[in-house]
């Protein structure tokens, strides 16, 4: 199998997951986002107050705008119905952002309840560090105001799990990159085509509804990086699965 095959193959692989995956949550009324950021809430929220047939039509829409190769490759395309659920979602987040930004205004007004992106860091790298003990690596250090940067290898290729830290506020970003684990140069100029399978890989982006961690005050760390790690233990638990058949080693170029 080639590169090229690998990397579609992947990509048709990931939508399918995402869409059962998807079903699942609404069923339960996504309670794994629950403390995710307000736009990711409000879609969530969006979604379900619509009845059953429009419920799944939209939410099937959303998975195809984010896997839009994966729905080409299978003959997917999105219906002029699912294009109105999808304009009407957007009308549905410009109503309801207001409210919702002069709710955080307020929310935010004492700082001393914000969390700092410094106690962040250090709660998301000790979380880490205890769930996934023995399985992933720290690569970057954790002492500076950079990305946690952790590796972790699967049926030949490196997966990549690295967080941001907002700047501006208390924040939580997680991505996931499945690549070769090696880096481009004039000596391995192929490593180009090999490089990188998944790119920015994660739990709530893959099944169209969002990511993301914000306004986070002191009393909400656990609680958000609980949150966090078992966003990040789905997408462990499922790469061997993705991946199987789609070694790196097993590749050619093309």
């Amino acid at each position: 199998m080639t590169y090229t095959e690998a990397k579609n193959e992947f990509g048709v692989r990931v939508y399918r997951w995402a869409e059962s995956v998807q079903q699942a949550e609404m069923q339960r009324s996504f309670p794994s986002f629950r403390l995710c950021r307000r736009e990711v809430v409000r879609r969530c929220r969006h979604i379900m107050e619509l009845d059953a047939p429009s419920r799944v039509q939209l939410a099937r829409a959303l998975l195809q705008v984010y896997h839009k190769k994966a729905a080409e490759l299978l003959g997917e395309s999105i219906s002029p119905e699912s294009e109105e659920l999808l304009r009407c979602e957007q009308n549905y987040h410009d109503t309801h952002r207001s409210a919702d930004i002069a709710s955080d205004a307020l929310r935010s007004r004492d700082d001393s309840k914000r969390a700092t992106a410094q106690a962040l860091k250090r709660a998301v790298a000790a979380n880490f560090k205890v769930t996934f003990d023995g399985r992933c690596i720290l690569a970057t250090p954790t002492e500076r105001l950079t990305d946690l940067d952790f590796r972790m290898e699967c049926l030949g290729w490196m997966v990549r799990t690295w967080f941001e830290f907002g700047r501006w506020e208390p924040e939580i970003r997680v991505n996931q990159d499945i690549w070769t684990g090696r880096f481009i140069t004039k000596e391995q100029p192929e490593v180009m085509q090999f490089n990188c399978i998944g790119f920015r890989l994660s739990y709530g982006n893959l099944l169209g509804i969002g990511s993301g961690w914000s306004g986070i005050s002191i009393g909400e760390i656990d609680s958000v990086c609980g949150e966090v790690m078992k966003h990040c233990q789905r997408m462990f638990d499922v790469f061997p699965t993705l991946l199987n058949g789609l070694e790196f080693e097993s590749l050619t170029h093309g």
